[in-house]
């Protein structure tokens, strides 16, 4: 069965062309050069087939999300912005110039050589939390007594020394920007499913409080916002 994709209420299948995968990867390891080429092939063949704008400003949306995976709170209100900015755009121009304007920024911004790697261990923590991300019980003491088997006050230390966070203040950073990725690209979400999804089990209150000191607005407020702007 093929999956379609839904994003501002437009169904579409997946680009045969385009290699969301590989396209996460490049973006993970700033391979931005490799980025640019990928998106310009794309907006090619987008102009070729003639795509009407709808049907490319929820392709472009996807594809921003994913430029924009390691979104930091002090990025997050731009993010918001830019999705709003796109929502509004009306011409295949006009998403082409603001999305390769997006992968211009990661480039300058980027810069390998001050690059360092994570250790081991912070690596095996970031890992850990994408896979519990929903996880009520995904906590510091919880990662080093239940899978790492370590001291969990050494591991903080050595995690905030590399990510410049705490445990906590990644996972929370995480999970709303996971909350914020599923309002953006899904058309119908409840505040109680997501806090459900993301870790917060039966307590959506208290999601709503996390989300809104993360991100300046409710889940509610958000899903208002996107439902009037498109």
């Amino acid at each position: 069965m093929v999956q379609v994709l839904s994003v501002d209420g437009v169904g579409f299948c997946p680009d045969p062309g385009l290699d969301a995968v590989q396209l996460d990867l490049w973006v993970r390891s700033g391979r931005w050069q490799d980025v640019r080429a990928m998106l310009e092939n794309w907006f090619d063949r987008a102009q070729e087939r003639r795509m009407d704008v709808q049907t490319a400003r929820a392709w472009v949306i996807f594809l921003y999300v994913r430029l924009v995976a390691e979104v930091t709170r002090e990025r997050l209100q731009d993010y918001i912005l830019g999705v709003a900015a796109l929502e509004k755009m009306k011409t295949l121009n006009s998403l082409r110039d603001f999305l390769l304007d997006k992968v211009e920024e990661r480039l300058r911004g980027f810069k390998p050589s001050a690059r360092k790697q994570p250790s081991t261990i912070t690596a095996r923590m970031k890992q850990i939390v994408e896979d519990n991300i929903g996880n009520p019980r995904l906590t510091l003491q919880w990662v080093a007594s239940e899978m790492l088997f370590m001291n969990a006050d050494y591991i903080g230390k050595q995690f905030k020394r590399e990510t410049g966070l705490t445990f906590s203040q990644y996972v929370t950073r995480l999970r709303v920007q996971r909350a914020v990725d599923h309002i953006v690209r899904s058309d119908k979400v409840r505040v109680v499913e997501l806090a459900e999804m993301l870790g917060y089990g039966n307590n959506p209150h208290y999601f709503s409080r996390v989300f809104k000191k993360q991100t300046g607005l409710t889940p509610t407020e958000m899903m208002t916002w996107r439902c009037g702007s498109a």
